[in-house]
């Protein structure tokens, strides 16, 4: 590209190299081609084999690069229509990407079924001097770079995390292109990213080409829309969602506001006048369905649809209506009916119809979703062992009803055995489950392995039977978690109801009644708060939002149903188990302080950066507040979550220190799930001390520079930031959180108001309060501010408010008294 360079757009947005890193680009992409045939084998060398098939070069642009151009792309063996026909090209829009903290551009991405991705990043760099540089690039699948239209770099590996990659380059003065392609194949959640940084450039810009214009103007708008924020990530009933801006805002303009699903179907619009300290109120979550949204901001009417000055910003926002309930209520028929009525309202959720079954409206029935889902079976779609169990369930337990529609169950009995291949527990319980129950219903059918359905239906009763031991001996084997306990779940309700083996039936009604003891010492007025082996980050803002606090509302009454819906659709059609009265009890009491630790053992490898090793629970519940983490040593890598304070179903804080800026399900660790440094975690009773260590080599460079908590400060009826201290009241329970060199409220960008942070190599202190114990929210402040304390790097030493001096280092082990 470097011969047309004049052919470029004289128009150019202009930023600051940082510290050597080109922090803005122009991207295309990603584009996502569906391969032709599901791909049956989801290894590294498999996708590497497609990558390699596809990715053929880097001179695929038909078109020069500039915001808002399009461009045609046409990649050797691609088609419209997938991977496999003939080439044509695709049409694609360029636009600019400011990067976060990590610097990288992130285009992670996630896909129900096979599919080939590729994405481009392009800038221009000016330098005063020439020089021979070390390119330092963080990659995570296979790139080409290009320079000066030179391809000077070339990986084709295939990553399971952000690795650094170095080359050398020779920049002349002046002018530098930088082309860079990057590719991916499988299904799931696909990384895609880069970031990169020239070693000794001190000096120069970053331009980018642009249609837009006049590009002051586009400049402008863009700094309006970059300064705004929402002080919530999820709105709940009356709470209003009001878009606000800081006072350091130093202009006025005008600008368009919309509250638009992620598709373009728009709910509110304002025109504001933007100025220093501007709110606009977007009225109440009420008056929003429940589900995914959006605040886009662009320019008013005719400078966006007439002048063409199409700069746009999107903040994410979830809205969660379903009233939540803090109180034992109603009888387990009436809360199982509820929850029926509650999951077949939902729309496009095979659940939903089997709710619908459930309470005999089969009028209301809708095949197209029923269609769907067998389609995503057929396909081995991300999630589809989950849709297969259903569908097994809803076969035999309401097959034989004269409503049923038949021909599901012939779909069924002809596709689960072809997609079934040899039973493996590492794969998850859910698709053990499927085997046995398509064994039982199949028995002379051949399978995706050539063996019989009685053979497959042997295997799995013993490989169900090994993991039901296992978690009633130690725990889950793969780890504990919100969506692995759902999952669980999932499988027992089906296996007490139809296993024909009874003691498979009666062991899965014990691990049952287990797993129910465990949510119920765990979880507070609802919310599950327990520490987590693997996170869903889009669930840890709120416990309005995962699927355990539909499991709790029909168990005890407390809680919310929401779009998770399939654990409690389950378990309110299971006949075979009903959850003991004590067990109830137990998740309902307020009156007990409870301190319990237990110690689980996690004996399967799944999860990314964590060995199978003993984990030591914690958890000290209140009538107030519920503290949790997982004890002792944990080296970087993984998506854990091992601390939380739950103090209703939004009142809820945790920390970490982040290893990028994303919260992608791709990243692991990520934003807010795992941690980018070793960490030693250390609780008794109501004081929580967390270590994070020293990163040493290259380690330093794929983390940020900052530990952080998440801290909603909108949320809590009262807060206090002083001498270091965070603190914060909900109801009458109190928090206080401080780290090494003190934190700092976050009140600038995406998380303003709703996080704290501190140093990278920090000890951190939460102590937690009560009205019953420690008086008023201000007695309780100036408790914690007098006592005595040192906070150090690696070692804290403190004497509680209940009178005990605790010591814990990143080298010594905690010591009470």
């Amino acid at each position: 590209m470097s011969e047309n360079v004049e052919e470029l757009p004289t128009a150019h947005l202009d930023y600051d190299l940082r510290d050597g890193f080109v922090g803005d680009w122009l991207v295309l992409g990603p584009v996502t081609f569906p391969l032709a045939e599901q791909m049956a084998d989801y290894s590294v060398a498999a996708r590497r084999e497609i990558v390699q098939r596809y990715v053929v070069g880097v001179g695929e642009i038909s078109q020069l690069p500039a915001e808002r151009a399009t461009s045609l792309v046409t990649v050797d063996g691609v088609s419209v229509g997938g991977v496999g026909g003939e080439s044509k090209p695709v049409e694609a829009m360029w636009r600019v990407v400011n990067t976060l903290e990590d610097r990288g551009v992130d285009l992670a991405h996630s896909v129900q079924t096979s599919h080939f991705l590729c994405a481009w990043s392009y800038a221009q760099v000016a330098l005063p001097n020439p020089i021979a540089t070390t390119i330092k690039m963080v990659v995570a699948s296979p790139v080409r770079v290009l320079i000066n239209g030179e391809e000077v770099f070339v990986s084709d590996e295939l990553l399971d995390r952000p690795t650094q990659v170095t080359f050398d380059a020779d920049l002349g003065a002046g002018t530098n292109e930088i082309l860079i392609r990057l590719a991916n194949a499988g299904q799931g959640d696909l990384s895609l990213m880069v970031a990169l940084q020239m070693v000794g450039v001190a000096e120069g810009t970053v331009a980018l080409p642009t249609l837009l214009s006049p590009v002051a103007r586009r400049q402008k708008l863009a700094r309006g829309m970059e300064m705004a924020y929402l002080s919530q990530d999820v709105y709940a009933l009356k709470q209003r969602i009001v878009l606000r801006w800081p006072l350091e805002l130093s202009h006025m303009d005008a600008l368009n506001v919309r509250v638009q699903t992620p598709a373009g179907r728009i709910y509110a619009e304002a025109n504001p006048i933007i100025k220093s300290g501007a709110k606009v109120d977007l009225g109440e979550a009420n008056q929003y369905p429940d589900g995914v949204y959006e605040v886009l901001l662009q320019p008013q009417f005719d400078e966006y649809y007439v002048q063409n000055l199409r700069v746009q910003r999107r903040i994410p926002l979830r809205v969660q209506n379903q009233k939540w309930s803090m109180l034992y209520y109603g009888t387990v028929e009436e809360r199982r009916q509820e929850a029926l009525t509650d999951a077949a309202r939902r729309s496009g959720d095979l659940f939903a119809e089997i709710a619908k079954s459930a309470l005999g409206r089969w009028e209301s029935l809708r095949r197209e979703v029923v269609d769907q889902a067998l389609g995503l079976v057929a396909q081995r779609a991300v999630g589809s062992e989950r849709l297969l169990l259903a569908l097994l369930g809803w076969v035999a337990r309401m097959g034989d009803l004269p409503d049923f529609p038949q021909d599901v169950g012939v779909a069924l009995e002809e596709n689960a055995p072809v997609i079934l291949d040899s039973v493996d527990i590492n794969n998850g319980i859910v698709l053990a489950t499927c085997h046995l129950l398509a064994g039982q219903f199949y028995p002379q059918r051949s399978f995706a392995d050539n063996q019989t359905g009685v053979l497959h239906q042997g295997s799995a009763e013993e490989s169900v039977l090994g993991w039901l031991r296992t978690t009633a001996q130690t725990g889950l084997p793969e780890g504990e978690s919100e969506q692995g306990v759902a999952d669980a779940l999932l499988a027992l309700s089906h296996l007490v109801d139809l296993a024909v083996s009874d003691e498979v039936a009666e062991m899965a009604a014990v691990v049952l009644d287990k797993l129910a003891y465990q949510l119920a010492l765990q979880s507070f007025l609802g919310v599950w708060g327990g520490s987590q082996d693997q996170a869903r980050g889009e669930w840890l803002p709120s416990g309005r939002l995962g699927p355990l606090s539909g499991v709790l509302r029909l168990w005890w009454g407390q809680g919310t149903y929401n779009s998770e819906c399939s654990t409690y659709v389950a378990l309110a059609c299971a006949e075979n188990y009903v959850l003991p009265e004590i067990i109830a009890a137990v998740g309902l009491d307020r009156q007990q302080e409870a301190w319990v630790r237990r110690q689980d053992l996690r004996t399967l490898d799944v999860h990314p950066g964590l060995a199978s090793a003993p984990v030591n629970r914690a958890a000290y519940r209140t009538g107030d507040y519920l503290l949790a983490s997982m004890q002792g040593d944990w080296s970087a890598g993984s998506a854990a979550l091992l601390w939380q304070v739950t103090m209703g179903p939004d009142a809820i804080l945790f920390g970490n220190r982040p290893a990028c800026s994303s919260d992608h399900a791709a990243w692991h660790p990520s934003y807010w799930r795992g941690n980018a440094a070793p960490t030693r975690i250390a609780q008794w009773q109501d004081a929580l001390m967390i270590l994070y260590g020293e990163l040493h080599g290259e380690a330093e460079g794929m983390a940020l520079d900052f530990t952080h908590a998440y801290f909603p400060q909108a949320l809590f009826e009262e807060t206090r930031f002083e001498n270091g201290w965070a603190l914060a009241r909900k109801e009458n329970g109190y928090v206080a959180m401080r780290a090494t060199g003190g934190v700092e409220l976050v009140t600038r960008g995406r998380t303003a108001y709703r996080e704290v942070r501190a140093a990278a190599q920090a000890a951190w202190l939460v102590q937690m309060g009560r009205a019953a114990t420690d008086g008023s929210f201000a007695q309780f402040s100036e408790k914690v501010l007098a006592q005595p304390l040192t906070l150090e790097t690696d070692h804290v030493r403190y004497q509680t408010l209940r009178g005990q001096l605790v010591k814990v280092g990143m080298d010594s082990p905690l010591i009470v008294d």
